[in-house]
């Protein structure tokens, strides 16, 4: 059967500071657990926190690497061809290559975040 969350439970906040303010809310009504616990979710929260800067950077380059993306006309298009040519490198490389880095980031501490959780 799937389980549906009770209606009694809290919505969850719609910005990020009242998040914080919950979940550090959380860790102080839960602080008589084990300190293994508390490491571990102070470990995660860490975790989180990188991984919405990491996010919101990615996100940020790949909106501007579209967008000029888009914009280009034929005309630059086959400048961009001739140039990769030449170059041997794509369109925007340097902002592709800081694409593919933190995708890498990102994909890192998603992976870490689940070794701290098993």
């Amino acid at each position: 059967p799937m389980y549906l969350p009770s209606p009694s439970w809290p919505t969850p906040p719609a910005d990020a500071n009242a998040a914080q303010d919950k979940f550090d809310h959380f860790l102080d009504e839960v602080a008589p657990v084990p300190g293994w616990v508390t490491r571990h979710l102070a470990l995660v929260r860490e975790l989180d926190r990188k991984a919405n800067i990491i996010n919101n950077e990615l996100e940020s380059l790949q909106h501007e690497y579209l967008s000029a993306l888009r914009e280009y006309t034929k005309a630059d298009r086959s400048r961009a061809r001739r140039e990769m040519d030449q170059t041997g490198q794509p369109f925007q490389h340097e902002k592709l290559r800081r694409i593919a880095e933190l995708q890498m980031a990102k994909r890192a501490n998603h992976e870490e975040k689940l070794r701290v959780c098993e």
